[in-house]
């Protein structure tokens, strides 16, 4: 009954109206037949689908498949179970695992932003309609990273959630909840690395008000759930476990890539940016005194830093900067809320969350709307990829093929026979790769599969770990794609 009292007023309505379309289009993105929605999701699917059936979580990167499994596994787990759970020799197997998938990204996004809803309505004391402005706002800038089958969508979660029991803990005075948050930022750690990072800013919004038990309360329930945590991945996982997460802070650092993702967040985020940077300045002149408004100034400020440091690291891209334009969207909400207690300009901010929406549609459509619109076409190859490559499957499966192909669509088809999963991350990998060199010298690699559409640069791999095509005889022909066989 409340609810729907709350939904005469127009402004609730064009909300609701707003975040059900944005719903929509992301249910729209998730049964998309396209693999790659962003870098990395098709090798996390690949991933899910061969440890589901039978191979470890970790393995050996310089070690057939040669794979480079980077992340923490708490995010890969969901994937995992789907795939366990539907039948791997079903029709369309290893669509139905992206699907889920990505339904469980769409799903994590959706608790992140009932939680930042809740920092600024229970917490913060934001009006019921500002927190939810702020919340479908923050929906709505997302970026593709976070729709794909990757852990950015449960690492946000988490940290999101993280700071709404700090809120709880601090503006409701109910201690217990350091405990907690601690406990929950260990655990964040386990969904991606650099997750954990922004309880740094709130260790420090504890030390400058001088809550030296509260402190120490929230580091210490932070390293005991990080280090039991550790030890028992180590156990369950096993040796590659942390061979394999500590790789990518081995790739290498660079100027030059710290600045490439920052022009790429400006570009994208520009209107966010800028405002962001405007209602910080008025902040700092206006609001300071309020604890709330501190408190969200220095996440905002802290996780902008946080992202250029660790941008610097290759690899990285402008995801980095999420957590940034999360807590930027709050802050501004916060302080209008503040200086803006009059009912009637509630409609006005409806209309800048109608804004950043429309924004969205713009600044995205180059990432979403060729998926989008392409679905028809990418049902169309997979489809085809799956019927007329059945028969070549099976003898795959019952020969024990080893394969390389840089088309993803077919890499996940052939799942269990496919290796180099990664084919974008060797090129900057710390890793040497030996192991390619028993692999063909043993003549493991058994075939080769070209997609005609594309050029030589597929073979890119191949020919940084110097694996001769000459070895390698035509078979035959099946759609555009050509099949070679080992025959030296």
């Amino acid at each position: 009954m409340i609810f729907f009292t709350w939904l005469k007023t127009k402004q609730n309505l064009i909300l609701l109206l707003f975040l059900s379309c944005i719903v929509f289009y992301r249910l729209l993105i998730c049964i998309n037949f396209n693999p790659e929605l962003s870098v990395g999701e098709t090798n996390n699917i690949w991933n899910a689908l061969n440890v589901a059936n039978g191979k470890p979580l970790y393995t050996n990167p310089e070690d057939t498949p040669f794979e480079i499994f980077q992340y923490t596994p708490l995010s890969q787990l969901p994937v995992i179970a789907a795939a366990k759970f539907f039948n791997s020799e079903s029709e369309n197997y290893s669509y139905k695992v992206m699907v889920m998938g990505r339904l469980f990204s769409l799903l994590f996004n959706i608790l992140t932003f009932y939680f930042v809803y809740k920092v600024l309505k229970k917490s913060l004391n934001v009006s019921k309609t500002l927190s939810l402005a702020a919340a479908i706002t923050g929906f709505a800038l997302l970026t593709h990273l976070a729709f794909a089958v990757r852990p950015d969508a449960m690492s946000l979660f988490l940290t999101i959630l993280s700071v709404y029991l700090f809120s709880k803990a601090y503006f409701q005075k109910q201690h217990l909840y350091y405990i907690y948050c601690g406990v929950t930022f260990g655990i964040s750690f386990f969904s991606k690395q650099d997750s954990f990072l922004i309880l740094s800013a709130l260790g420090f919004f504890l030390l400058i008000n001088k809550r030296w038990k509260e402190l120490l309360t929230l580091a210490l329930s932070f390293l005991i759930s990080f280090i039991s945590l550790l030890i028992i991945s180590k156990v369950v996982f096993g040796n590659f476990f942390l061979f394999s997460i500590g790789g990518g802070l081995s790739l290498g650092y660079s100027f030059n890539q710290a600045k490439e993702v920052f022009l790429h967040f400006l570009s994208f985020y520009n209107i966010s940016f800028c405002a962001g940077l405007l209602v910080s300045i008025v902040t700092f002149k206006k609001a300071l005194p309020e604890k709330q408004a501190s408190f969200l100034l220095i996440l905002s400020s802290s996780s902008f830093l946080i992202a250029m440091v660790t941008s610097f690291k290759l690899g990285s891209w402008m995801n980095y900067y999420t957590p940034f334009v999360i807590y930027t969207v709050m802050l501004i909400y916060y302080v209008i809320n503040y200086f803006n207690e009059n009912s009637n300009r509630v409609f006005l901010i409806v209309c800048l969350t109608i804004v950043h929406v429309l924004f969205f549609i713009y600044s995205q459509a180059f990432h979403y709307t060729a998926p989008f619109l392409n679905y028809k076409s990418s049902k169309a190859k997979y489809i085809a990829i799956a019927e007329n490559f059945k028969n070549f499957k099976e003898e795959a499966d019952s020969n024990k093929y080893v394969i390389f192909t840089f088309d993803k669509m077919l890499k996940l088809v052939l799942y269990r026979n496919t290796i180099f999963p990664n084919t974008e991350y060797y090129h900057v990998s710390r890793f040497s790769f030996e192991g390619y060199k028993k692999l063909n010298s043993f003549k493991k690699l058994t075939h080769v599969i070209k997609n005609n559409d594309i050029g030589n640069s597929q073979f890119s791999t191949l020919d940084y770990y110097q694996i001769p095509l000459l070895d390698f005889k035509e078979k035959n022909q099946v759609l555009n794609y050509t099949i070679y066989e080992y025959g030296r």
